[in-house]
């Protein structure tokens, strides 16, 4: 055999130490010797990779709606066991109503969930009640839900077998729960109700003489106590407490003097007589008729009488009966 160049011998003794195969640990002695090694390039993403994204994106936005919804109604739940989220309903606007009847005719209880009611079905539910004639429902921002409502009040009562309330429009009111009735006149002389409400047209024409007679200028408040409109040329009024009747014109526009009510009923009263009777359907005049049994002896008229008709003398009243004609 030839003897090996000392040139073989010399790279057989590299590839040796490169493998590092004669001693352990010897295989980064020739690392240096090498040049910078090429980074193996990565494969392409296979199509069943590509196509897996879109799926795991879907299932988390999926997991995160379920952790919104979740955590959002056991945040409810919470404040609904501890009352918190919860608002007071209030009631304003009322007059005869209590807040209680009002509460009751929306279907609310006393505490709701502020964001959860619904306030339009509450509302409709008001308006079915005759005593309500407008409903206004809010949420406030100090946590409370507001029933602001407008009542139909009463303008007379009418005899329907009990005193009944009628607003001025003819709705026929239902009782309050307390079962009080408001001192009001009572209309008589009208036909019955249809379907909750008054047609008869008597009905307006009772209602203007109400708002008529209830001028301060008249001083009859609180003393009218029956308004009869059963006849169609005049309308008797009864006044408290002595059961006086006054004849007036059908209409409250013709009553033109009944300014001068008040002056007899002041003259009458200081003479201490008490009147069956005051007719003013003539103009600016009132003709008084005593009551019998109530004429004292001494019928001379007081400094503040207004002046009148020359009229008989007390004597001859009782001895005639002709009624005294007073002009106002």
């Amino acid at each position: 055999m030839k003897p090996k160049s000392k040139a073989a011998t010399t790279r057989r003794t590299r590839e040796i130490l490169r493998g590092g195969s004669l001693y352990r640990g010897t295989a980064t002695l020739g690392a240096g010797l090498e040049g910078p090694r090429r980074e193996t390039p990565k494969p392409p993403p296979s199509k069943r990779g590509q196509a897996l994204v879109p799926v795991a994106i879907a299932l988390a936005l999926a997991l995160l709606a379920g952790g919104a919804w979740f955590a959002r109604h056991a945040i409810a739940h919470g404040f609904s066991s501890l009352e918190l989220g919860r608002a007071r309903v209030t009631v304003s606007g009322t007059e005869y109503l209590s807040p209680d009847e009002v509460r009751k005719a929306s279907g609310l209880p006393e505490r709701v969930s502020f964001f959860r009611v619904d306030l339009e079905k509450a509302r409709t539910r008001l308006l079915k009640n005759r005593r309500v004639l407008e409903a206004r429902l809010s949420r406030r921002l100090n946590g409370e839900v507001r029933l602001d409502i407008t009542e139909r009040v009463p303008a007379a009562l009418a005899l329907y077998g009990r005193p009944t309330e009628i607003a001025a429009d003819g709705t026929v009111l239902p009782p309050l729960v307390s079962g009080v009735v408001p001192d009001l006149p009572v209309v008589t002389g009208l036909s019955g109700p249809q379907g909750g409400q008054v047609t008869d047209p008597d009905w307006a024409r009772a209602v203007r003489w109400v708002r008529r007679l209830d001028d301060p200028s008249l001083a009859l408040a609180g003393r009218v106590s029956e308004i009869d409109v059963s006849d169609e040329a005049t309308t008797s009024v009864v006044l408290a407490p002595h059961g006086a009747r006054l004849l007036l014109p059908a209409e409250a526009r013709e009553a033109q003097g009944l300014a001068a009510v008040r002056v007899v009923l002041a003259d009458l009263t200081t003479r201490g007589v008490e009147a069956a009777t005051i007719d003013c359907r003539a103009h600016g005049i009132a003709v008084v008729e005593p009551a019998l049994g109530k004429v004292p002896n001494d019928s001379k008229p007081s400094a503040g009488s207004t002046a009148s008709i020359p009229r008989a003398t007390q004597t001859d009243h009782e001895a005639s009966g002709t009624p005294e004609r007073r002009r106002g």
